[in-house]
């Protein structure tokens, strides 16, 4: 007796095994499918005569089916029966039975894990985290959350290949970086306000709901879009219309008639209104979609075919509201950013002159000699001397950080009442002369610094009327010994 497979790994793991005479270890109980695989090795080892052998599948979409050999010809009866359960049981798996010498199973809720047990229980185990910070972070019910068709989800996102994956995963955990978000970490270099309407702040909502006209066009291309791929694949035309009522009122901002919506699927109405209509555009539809489709191809006697009911018809539905959103994330970053070279050139330069505006607003908050030392005497002069973006990007990344440094110092030494010596002494000459131009390089110290008087760089304060109940205490500043000026007696600060 001969028993053709179309898959060869588990071919080969029979034949290995049923050659095997130590007797099965606990892990054996890990590989994929094991239950099926060790009844079948057992009973090939009780029926020598059998023979398995590999016969490669669906080759029925390159040759004629009569041509065929009578192998091929049965796996593809094999093939078509086991894709009518999976249609009629609507993908939903069921708890396996024990078949004789499995001894175990790995059950997760109410379902047979048949393989990659260690990346399951990892998952699960994930996924239970992620499930309740979503809904903490949407605020939704436990009901309405359990009520959300999480397989087609899963398929969407597992299929989605229109877009980078890391724009998916933000999108769907309102990350993506819009105005309101950026703006935290810098509000002048990333303002806050929407790029294409006089929106204050822009949210994840407002991303997809722009009232700007030429941001409003990929509502009308989305619905074309669903409407006909919806009626490429035998979709109930009561679901269509509530799809497509359902994003216009959330794009719109306005809810949808109860008494418009055909009482066969109000509960699907009430359903998808609980989890929210953002969610649907997010791929988190109601149980009830592919319930009813399927119910409508039965009632009908429309052939229930792969892609139109179960988690193809849902997945492939979903992709395509994602791939628009995409589409208008990359318009959105366009109106930011810039359309073409020349347009994102100037965007460049002006967000730099924002940054550098801002530091500028602080440069009285520096010490005497950091306002010397990294600013221009005004900021009109640094755009005349660097023009182009990219020199006033780098005096950005080489000064900024020192500027903040400065004055996080200053504002640290004023909380603990300690003054600066430039707050003491007037600076009468700089090494080297006063208002150089700021490079990117820094300038190094000279040798002779350290050697010189204080007096050689600071002239004392002159003290013209001190105050009558303290007394003002001085100190001597010498030179050095072999140095033939006079001593110095300066006032120390009160």
């Amino acid at each position: 007796m001969q028993v053709y497979c179309d898959n060869e790994a588990l071919v080969k793991n029979v034949n290995k095994a049923r050659e095997q005479s130590r007797p099965q270890f606990p892990n054996d109980a890990l590989k994929a499918s094991w239950d099926v695989l060790q009844a079948v090795v057992r009973l090939a080892k009780l029926l020598p005569q059998i023979t398995f052998h590999h016969i490669k599948g669906h080759q029925d979409t390159q040759v004629a089916l009569d041509k065929l050999s009578r192998p091929a010809k049965l796996n593809v009866q094999a093939d078509k029966l086991a894709g009518s359960y999976q249609r009629l049981s609507s993908h939903k798996n069921i708890q396996a039975p024990m078949i004789d010498g499995t001894k175990c199973h790995l059950i997760s809720d109410g379902q047979t894990v048949a393989s990659k047990h260690r990346k399951h229980i990892r998952d699960h185990r994930r996924t239970k985290e992620l499930k309740t910070y979503i809904k903490q972070k949407t605020g939704m019910s436990e009901a309405a959350f359990a009520d959300i068709d999480w397989q087609s989800h899963e398929r969407s996102v597992k299929t989605f290949k229109d877009g980078p994956h890391i724009f998916l995963v933000k999108f769907l955990h309102g990350w993506l970086p819009v105005g309101k978000l950026v703006s935290r970490y810098n509000p002048v270099k990333y303002p806050s306000a929407c790029p294409s309407c006089d929106e204050p702040v822009e949210d994840s909502k407002h991303f997809l709901t722009c009232p700007n006209p030429e941001r409003r066009k990929w509502h009308a291309a989305l619905k074309t879009s669903l409407r006909h791929r919806c009626e490429s694949v035998d979709t109930d035309p009561a679901l269509l219309d509530l799809l497509l009522w359902g994003l216009n009122h959330w794009l719109q901002g306005t809810t949808i008639p109860a008494h418009r919506v055909p009482e066969r699927i109000a509960h699907l109405l009430h359903s998808q209104t609980t989890i929210g209509w953002d969610n649907f555009l997010l791929g988190r539809w109601s149980r009830h979609w592919t319930t009813l489709q399927l119910q409508y191809l039965q009632r009908n006697h429309i052939e229930v075919k792969k892609k139109n009911h179960g988690l193809s018809w849902s997945s492939n539905i979903i992709r395509l509201m994602w791939d628009h959103c995409y589409k208008e994330w990359k318009t959105r970053n366009s109106a930011r950013h810039g359309k073409d070279a020349e347009d994102k050139a100037q965007r460049r330069l002006e967000t730099a002159h924002r940054s550098i505006r801002d530091l500028y607003d602080l440069k009285p908050r520096c010490s005497i000699q950091a306002q010397r030392h990294y600013f221009y005497p005004t900021v009109e002069d640094h755009f005349r001397r660097d023009t182009d973006a990219r020199s006033l990007e780098n005096w950005l990344e080489t000064y900024q950080p020192m500027i903040m440094q400065n004055i996080r110092h200053r504002r640290d030494n004023s909380d603990r009442r300690l003054r600066q010596i430039d707050d003491v002494f007037h600076l009468i000459r700089t090494v080297p002369p006063s208002n150089p131009a700021p490079t990117v390089a820094p300038r190094q110290r000279t040798p002779t610094l350290t050697t010189r008087p204080i007096t050689t760089y600071f002239r004392p304060h002159r003290i013209t009327s001190p105050t009558p109940t303290l007394e003002t205490p001085t100190t001597t500043a010498r030179t050095s010994s072999t140095s033939n000026n006079p001593t110095t007696t300066a006032p120390h600060p009160p």
